[in-house]
């Protein structure tokens, strides 16, 4: 019999840590917060699913989950730009405004879905990036995705980039709805 750990917290306001959440070691996480939210480093046996409602994500140190993840931040940003994390499954990113997003992974990355609002978005793998979902962009600000040597395969018929994209990886495919 498997047994499956499920941590789930909710902030009724900004949370204080000294360091953050501090170093995870669980199944699942469902964190939610009504400002600021630092994921700390760690390990997450499952999904982990991560809510601002309008302050910044951000981690401490390096972050290994290996279900699906995903951040909403509202109106604000998102810093999961760590080299070293590991997103095992999916990965879905949302927020609003001009706060900026920026993920990193030290292998594959794999986006579930991707709506952000008109601030930079940095995505950084170190292997290939390959999408289930559109990536859509509300506001004109810069898209960074760097694979390295691997491949980027963004072919959804629905990614709307509304700003500047500029691509680095081995071999390159990319769809824009905007594209003449």
């Amino acid at each position: 019999m498997a047994i499956v750990e499920t941590m789930t917290s909710v902030f009724a306001s900004n949370p204080v840590f000294a360091g953050g959440v501090g170093t995870l070691a669980v199944g699942s996480l469902n964190a939610t917060s009504q400002g600021a939210l630092n994921l700390g480093s760690g390990s997450v046996g499952g999904d982990l699913v991560a809510a601002s409602n309008g302050g910044l994500v951000t981690q401490t140190g390096a972050l290994s989950v290996t279900g699906n993840t995903s951040v909403a931040a509202g109106n604000a940003g998102i810093d999961l730009s760590n080299a070293a994390n590991s997103w095992g499954g999916s990965v879905a990113l949302s927020n609003s405004g001009a706060g900026s997003v920026a993920l990193s992974d030290s292998g594959a990355l794999l986006l579930a879905g991707v709506n952000v609002g008109s601030g930079p978005l940095s995505l950084t793998a170190g292997g290939p990036i390959t999408q289930g979902a559109a990536i859509t962009q509300t506001g004109a600000g810069a898209v960074s995705i760097n694979a390295g040597a691997s491949d980027i395969t963004l072919v959804n018929a629905g990614n709307n980039f509304a700003g500047a994209v500029g691509l680095t990886g081995a071999t390159v495919q990319i769809v824009d709805q905007n594209a003449p």
